[in-house]
Parts: structure tokens; sequence; C-alpha cells
């Protein structure tokens, strides 16, 4: 069986990259948001960029825990309550050993 690669688009450059790398090969920032900490002071057009990515990766992996915990962080900050809960309890399964 083939191995599928899952790939986003860079939130800070654009770039096609692979989201299980902690950082974007091209322009170096962070590609997963990891803790509300980390974007407690991102403004608010890089939150919707960072949100966007996210999104449309979920829109072929539904179920991947830390697409879903980054998104829900940016739901967070965005005071979506209700979307970053959905987030949550999708992630949560996968990831019950993360206390954050």
């Amino acid at each position: 069986m083939p191995v599928q690669v899952k790939t986003m688009s860079c939130p800070t450059c654009g770039a096609t990259v692979s989201y299980d790398q902690k950082e974007c090969e091209y322009c170096g920032n962070a590609l997963m948001v990891t803790s509300f900490r980390s974007i407690e002071s991102m403004p608010m057009p890089n939150l919707n960029k960072h949100l966007a990515s996210y999104r449309q990766a979920l829109a072929s992996e539904p179920d991947d825990k830390d697409l879903n915990i980054s998104a829900a962080m940016c739901f967070l900050k965005l005071k979506q309550y209700n979307f970053a809960l959905a987030a949550f309890e999708k992630a949560m399964p996968y990831n019950f050993d993360n206390s954050e």
C-alpha cells in the first residue's frame, strides 16, 4: 500500500509542506499551534491564516489530532467556542495523554 504524505499550506509563507514537520522548511516558522500561549500575542491576520491552513488540511484528514488541536486553539483565541469544543472533542480520543 502506498504511503500517503499529509500536506498543507504553510500558514506563514504558503508553501506546501508536510504537517508531520514541526516547522516549515522554507520560512522556518512553526506549522502547528501546540498551546494557547503560542498564539497569545499573534495578530489576527496571522491567526486567520493559520486557521485557514488547518481547515483546508482537515478537509482531507478530519480526524488528525494535531490539526484539530491547532484549529481548536485558533478558535479559542477567536472566541468561537462551539467550533473550539468540536475540534477538541475530535482530538481527545487520539490524544488523551495531553493534559493541556
